[in-house]
């Protein structure tokens, strides 16, 4: 993907590294 991060929620971030 081209983003490696995942907006969630709000502010949180999470690295989505599948």
């Amino acid at each position: 993907r081209n983003q490696d991060f995942f907006t969630f929620g709000k502010g949180t971030k999470l690295l989505v590294k599948p």
